[in-house]
């Protein structure tokens, strides 16, 4: 039967005078901790300390005696709760983890004993081989001196732990007195609900008391009622159901004859309407019966020059007014036929011609221009659906000739510098027809010449000077050294400046700034 491991080694130390110091019998760290005596860290006794508050403890045991005499589910209070969530809780939630983290320290400690006992079964450490081989006077010393390591990593462990223990009685600390100053903030808050409580305390009381009583009074007519004869309530019903068939059927009445009266109302209002237009009508027409009557003949003079005033202001006379035609005379010039149905305007069969008078013809430097507002007036009066009387028709047409003047006269400052040409641009396809005015600007020095092309479409036109900012400019050179790119800048950098309340000459201008661009 073998020996002891640890004696047996012993022996062949004792004889190590015949081994090599590589031919040394090996001994591992068990044999070497039973040969000296020494323990350290493994099995060490620790008493256990209960970290469990002694409060929880009696709660907890109150609770389960009473449980065991009544044999009901006893309630928890709140505050137990509280206390569980705040100081329990963690409590269990930091054991866990700091369990999880020594079992993990104890798995790699036991990984690097493993280790460290390979390494001393392949080389006897120096500190086995000097215990082994010192006499027996020096021995109680050297033990003397592993008992002081062994005191040294002890305390050194025991201090690490007590700070591992400190740092986690911190953290729980922290969480307490968190939970603590939220149980005071939530004390606060209860203190001032229950005192905004006890203020409605005394008037709820009474609505409640003031509820049961009534329906305690209501309950003793119910229970009277129960006692009626059942057969004169029946009656009662049905006679409560016929009358209130016989209210929903005047209801019905009402609300019909508040329609009818509604109607009614609304009619009369359309005839006193038509009442104050026709007493309007009448006056007037006293009053021009009158004037014909008693009118001298200075005051026939005095409306007759009114009249005149009034047509040089607007330009409009009539010249023909019937029920099936209205003719009109724009500016002595232009004469506009309104074929009419009472006096209602029939828009697809509108005309415009200029008067062949030789008094009322001018010279005419844009014939274009005027043949363009011609066509283009019409057009829109026929296609504007939104057209639908006399006056409407003269707004239109006025709108467009005082357009076609404005531009009229900026092309014949235009053409005092350049030469300027109009021509209605047809290229728009289904869309209505423009203008296009060309300027034609000279370069002497550098024999070149420009065609600056001043685009109108429809909409430009007819809102002139509003449209001012779409106004189209583009630059095409005829013949010489010069770009155009330069000169296109200039010409729209003008225009640019423009607006609709100052932009007199505006054409002229940007022309002769692109003419400047070549000097």
């Amino acid at each position: 039967m073998a020996g002891n491991p640890t004696e047996e080694w012993v022996k062949n130390m004792q004889d190590a005078g015949s081994f090599d110091d590589e031919e040394e019998p090996p001994i591992s760290i068990e044999q070497f901790f039973s040969l000296t005596g020494i323990k350290f860290m493994d099995e060490l006794t620790v008493p256990r300390r209960s970290t469990f508050h002694r409060a929880g403890i009696q709660a907890r045991n109150r609770r389960d005696s009473a449980t065991s005499d009544t044999g009901e589910e006893p309630v928890i209070p709140l505050a137990e709760y509280v206390v569980a969530m705040t100081v329990d809780v963690p409590q269990l939630e930091l054991y866990s983890h700091v369990a999880q983290d020594l079992q993990a320290w104890i798995e790699h400690s036991k990984a690097n004993f493993k280790q460290a006992e390979a390494e001393c079964a392949k080389v006897t450490p120096e500190l086995f081989r000097e215990y082994s081989r010192c006499s027996e006077e020096d021995r109680p010393d050297f033990q003397q001196s592993l008992k002081l390591i062994k005191s040294h990593a002890h305390d050194q462990a025991k201090s690490q732990w007590y700070e591992w223990k400190l740092q986690w009685v911190e953290q729980l600390q922290e969480t307490a007195d968190q939970g603590f100053a939220d149980l005071e903030a939530d004390a606060k808050v209860l203190e001032s609900l229950t005192r905004q409580v006890q203020d409605l305390l005394p008037s709820l009381r009474e609505e409640y008391e003031q509820a049961i009583r009534e329906l305690e009074q209501e309950q003793a007519e119910v229970d009277e009622l129960e006692r009626s004869d059942q057969s004169y309530l029946n009656e009662l019903k049905a006679t409560i159901a016929e009358q209130d068939f016989a209210l929903d059927s005047f209801r019905t009445e009402i609300s019909e004859s508040k329609a009818k009266l509604a109607n009614l109302s609304e009619k009369l209002e359309e005839i006193e309407q038509q009442k104050k237009e026709s007493m309007q009508a009448i006056s007037d027409a006293e009053r021009m019966a009158h004037v014909q009557k008693n009118s001298t003949k200075a005051e026939v003079f005095k409306l007759r020059d009114e009249l005149d005033s009034i047509q040089n202001l607007h330009y409009w006379r009539p010249s023909k007014i019937q029920s099936d035609m209205i003719e009109l005379i724009y500016d002595s010039r232009y004469l506009v036929s309104i074929p009419c149905t009472k006096f209602k305007p029939v828009r697809h069969e509108f005309s415009v011609t200029r008067l062949t008078d030789p008094s009322t013809r001018r010279r005419d430097d844009f014939p274009k221009l005027t043949e363009y507002s011609f066509k283009a007036g019409m057009h829109q009066v026929m296609t504007d659906q939104t057209i639908v009387n006399v006056r409407q028709i003269v707004h239109r047409m006025s709108d467009i000739w005082a357009a076609c003047a404005q531009l009229r006269q900026q092309f014949t400052f235009l053409g005092v510098k350049f030469p300027t040409s109009v021509r209605i641009d047809l290229s728009g396809g289904d869309k209505p027809p423009g203008l296009i005015a060309v300027a034609a600007i000279l370069y002497a020095g550098k024999r070149a010449k420009a065609l600056v092309k001043f685009s109108f479409d429809a909409d430009t036109f007819f809102r002139w000077p509003k449209s001012i900012d779409s106004l189209k400019c583009d630059v095409e050179v005829a013949y010489g050294p010069i770009e155009s790119t330069p000169i296109q800048n200039a010409v729209r950098g003008r225009l640019a400046k423009a607006t609709p309340a100052d932009n007199h000459g505006c054409l002229l201008d940007a022309c002769i700034e692109g003419s400047e661009q070549y000097d």
